[in-house]
């Protein structure tokens, strides 16, 4: 996840944004019993990372609107209501009059491979490399976007192994 500003948008760091919902917790492969990864094309990083924090949101508060995902992630809300524009065109996400911000189908199912893939990375990375929770966490952040599926597939049967010997 990038941290440099991007016109009137500031970032915070990943671990910062919106973690609290999933640090601690072992749930590599029990979100999606498949990883398809091949319909993740069409989508940037941010849009992944939007959809991520809509998911978390949703989790949270059991609703959404732009001002919930601006304060997570430390955007402006004109930066927010553009993003929600392109996800509500590409079919990620629908905007009720009241400004509720759900999920489609679509959405739904992109946003939690993405959040498995950091939940995943994050036990990898503390597991096996041995990093505290706050330096797996940023980690996981950037490389759930990049990771080929061959590699996470990987990771993700390491952690499941793991599981079941432990």
């Amino acid at each position: 996840t990038p941290t440099a500003s991007t016109g009137s948008a500031t970032k915070r760091n990943c671990e910062e944004e919106r973690r609290p919902i999933c640090l601690g917790r072992r749930v590599c492969g029990i979100l999606l019993q498949e990883a398809e990864r091949g319909a993740r094309m069409g989508i940037h990083e941010s849009g992944e990372n939007y959809l991520e924090t809509i998911l978390l949101l949703q989790r949270q508060n059991g609703f959404v609107r732009s001002v919930d995902v601006a304060g997570a992630l430390n955007y402006t809300k004109a930066s927010i209501s553009r993003a929600m524009r392109i996800l509500k065109e590409q079919g990620f996400v629908e905007i009720a009059r009241s400004g509720q911000i759900t999920l489609t189908e679509e959405g739904r199912r992109r946003a939690e491979g993405i959040y498995e893939r950091h939940l995943c990375i994050t036990q990898f990375l503390m597991q096996v490399l041995g990093l505290d929770l706050k330096t797996a966490d940023a980690d996981a952040c950037r490389i759930e976007h990049v990771i080929s599926e061959e590699t996470f597939q990987r990771i993700r049967a390491h952690i499941q192994q793991d599981d079941r010997i432990g």
